[in-house]
């Protein structure tokens, strides 16, 4: 059921289902899915390179990806980045692993500044 949404082609690699915090401030992240799609360098049409939300509902996807994370390709379509793997930090931040850039970025919600309790 999930392929129906996400092609493989795109090499998903990172999945991450605990939103714990992030969901306090963005709602729409309650109930999916994060996915790092790791990106198809050898199709005439890039595809990946960034992180999709999957919403769902009773274990089933329950529409298509959203943009969560992109910007990896620059304007010849070489990839700046290629997201690797998801996790949630313990303050409720995504990072998202990098293996082009070789960093691990950290993503919150705009204005959300994490403290110890978070």
């Amino acid at each position: 059921m999930f392929r129906r949404h996400v092609q493989t082609a795109r090499e998903n690699l990172g999945r991450r289902l605990e939103l714990k915090d992030f969901i306090d401030q963005l709602p729409a992240f309650r109930h999916g899915m994060f996915v790092g799609q790791h990106g198809s360098w050898n199709r005439k049409v890039l595809s990946g390179y960034k992180v999709v939300f999957v919403p769902f509902a009773n274990g089933k996807p329950t529409g298509p990806p959203v943009d969560v994370l992109s910007g990896f390709l620059d304007a010849g379509h070489g990839a700046l980045g290629r997201p690797v793997g998801v996790a949630i930090d313990k303050r409720g931040a995504l990072l998202v692993a990098d293996d082009v850039g070789n960093v691990v970025w950290r993503v919150s919600p705009a204005g959300h500044t994490p403290t110890a309790s978070n």
